[in-house]
């Protein structure tokens, strides 16, 4: 089992995906006089730890006054136990080169 597969337990979706996944949640809640200033970084993909980690995290976003920084982190560890996102190809290929040359 390969560390991004956790066993189907959270859905799969692409980054650009998860980001409008929390676009769409931030939205809820996000204070109308930040609709502007404050943005949503797009999750990066990482190894995860362990196998009950996902695979993703999100680069801190700019301190808020209104606490928009802390409401994205809230939003982020709710959705962390949902979802994962694809890996980078490069990270495949590694994979699979890996596997493939164990066999050998």
């Amino acid at each position: 089992m390969e560390k991004w597969d956790h066993g189907g337990m959270r859905n799969v979706v692409t980054p650009k995906q998860l980001r409008a996944i929390l676009v769409r949640e931030f939205a809820k809640s996000q204070p109308r006089r930040c609709w502007f200033s404050c943005r949503i970084p797009t999750p990066l993909w990482r190894d995860p730890p362990n196998g009950e980690s996902p695979n993703w995290f999100i680069p801190e976003m700019a301190k808020c006054a209104r606490g928009c920084d802390s409401l994205l982190a809230h939003i982020a560890s709710r959705l962390k136990r949902d979802f994962n996102i694809t890996p980078p190809l490069e990270s495949v290929v590694a994979r699979l080169m890996q596997r493939d040359g164990a066999r050998s």
